[in-house]
């Protein structure tokens, strides 16, 4: 495929944003490209929408597990009235109430309000690395949703592409039958000119009739295969089914289909699809959440501290004679948690091991895939080099049967056969050139890499391995 100039890609795309952002715009549906319906997938795609939309979360969780390394200050007021009795229930209140010197009403208990308001800072010191584990885990998981979303790119582009060839196979397919129905109809026109003229039978009419109604269940079927590609395709693009898309004229004829790569540089590049990436990230994430957790094992030192007034009187909150403050150190240490934590530090471990053979199997999974698009486009790229020469032999030998048929040297069953050796050799083109243009899209796709991307070990025009 093309590669169109970033310029070019960059207006593609500030028009989608403003067609998704502004439902009234309608977007131009027809001369679609492959560069152009990867613009509008990546933009529109209501599944890559949502995967970009956990970055947000993500970047709020980045900000929460900063905040537990920052300071927490509260403002605290309270205005609190109560009657407490206790002197009067203590077992050495009667002793005290029987001395002569002593009047009992003085420590009668009175209803009082007490207001208190402060301002309260806490901090934590030393966490032994588990609050700065927690920023680091936070940001690897933010790194892993970035290698999650390229993947998803890539896979929504290659879904919109192959979506975009299989629409345009359904109408070259269509024009090849369209094309066969004019030779077909053309046939039947000279049929009956020899039939009136006396030079030909009225079974070679018949033949030629019965030929051209037998194209209609093939073009019902065609164009029926349209609908459901053009259905694909407004899926793939975040459009509604009824979007009138409509692919560039020749779009399969124009494609370009570079040389194989080496298996060898496809598999160099596995390791590197964003994917695997992911799980990657997701190890160093598992990694850091170990070393937090083990943190807990170990004590935790924290300040606080808090200034205000405390007072009964109302007319006293401002008054400094009444302040009170409190600041202080604190040392707290689970010594036993009944083995919570060692229970959390194995499970931990165990999807450690669980994230190293996850990322194992896909790598092989994703060098089988590999390897069996890379036959698929080598057998497709070969087939539509050798469908071309068949199409050039066929349509010589139409034309070599239509001149013999003029003057009465083919039958008219010669000449049928020549009309669907020439579409079935068109349609086997074309079958090879969708084919081919799928299974490179395959490979870039498995390879984290976008479908206009040049593929690794290609030698390119200029004799620049790329």
């Amino acid at each position: 495929m093309r590669t169109f100039p970033s310029m070019l890609l960059a207006t593609l795309l500030a028009g989608a944003v403003l067609a998704a952002d502004r439902p009234d715009v309608v977007l131009d549906p027809s001369d679609l490209t492959p560069e152009r319906v990867v613009a509008i997938a990546l933009e529109r795609h209501p599944g890559l929408r949502a995967v970009r939309e956990r970055l947000r979360e993500l970047d709020a969780k980045v900000r929460e597990a900063r905040a537990a390394a920052l300071p927490t200050v509260e403002g605290r007021a309270s205005g609190v009235r109560n009657r407490d009795p206790g002197l009067l229930n203590s077992p050495n209140f009667h002793s005290l109430a029987d001395s002569p010197f002593f009047d009992p009403s003085f420590l009668r208990p009175i209803p009082v309000t007490t207001y208190d308001w402060r301002i309260a800072v806490d901090q934590v010191l030393w966490s032994f690395g588990r609050v700065r584990a927690g920023i680091r885990a936070s940001r690897v998981l933010v790194e892993k949703t970035r290698e999650e979303i390229r993947q998803e790119e890539a896979d929504v582009a290659r879904d919109a592409v192959v979506a975009l060839w299989d629409l345009a196979l359904a109408r070259e397919r269509l024009a090849v039958l369209a094309a066969e129905r004019a030779a077909r109809e053309e046939d039947v026109a000279r049929a009956r000119d020899l039939l009136d003229a006396g030079a030909g039978t009225r079974l070679a009419l018949l033949q030629a009739k019965a030929a051209l109604a037998g194209l209609v269940p093939r073009e019902l079927e065609a164009r029926g295969e349209i609908d459901r590609a053009r259905a694909r395709l407004a899926e793939a693009l975040g459009l509604p089914a009824d979007t009138p898309l409509e692919p560039a004229p020749g779009l399969l004829e124009k494609v370009e289909l570079p040389p194989s790569p080496p298996l060898s540089a496809l598999l160099a590049l596995a390791g590197g699809r964003p994917e695997i990436r992911a799980l990657a990230e997701e190890g160093r994430a598992l990694a850091i959440q170990r070393r937090a957790t083990r943190a807990d094992l170990f004590p935790e030192l924290k300040f606080s501290g808090s200034l205000g007034i405390r007072t009964i009187w109302e007319d006293s909150l401002a008054d400094p004679d009444y302040r009170s403050w409190d600041a202080g150190i604190f040392l707290s240490w689970t010594l036993a948690d009944g083995g919570r934590t060692r229970a959390v530090l194995d499970g931990i471990r165990s999807r450690e091991r669980q994230n190293r053979l996850e990322r194992e199997r896909l790598r092989g999974e994703v060098e089988r895939d590999l390897a069996s698009a890379l036959a698929d486009y080598r057998r497709a790229r070969a087939a539509a080099t050798a469908a071309r020469e068949s199409v050039a032999a066929a349509e010589e030998a139409r034309r070599v049967a239509f001149e013999e048929r003029r003057w009465g040297a083919a039958t008219q069953l010669e000449l049928l056969e020549a009309d669907r050796t020439l579409t079935e050799a068109r349609f086997q083109r074309l079958d090879a050139l969708h084919d081919a243009a799928v299974a490179l899209a395959e490979l870039r796709a498995l390879l984290g890499l976008m479908p206009d991307a040049p593929l690794p070990g290609v030698t390119a025009p200029g004799g620049e391995t790329r």
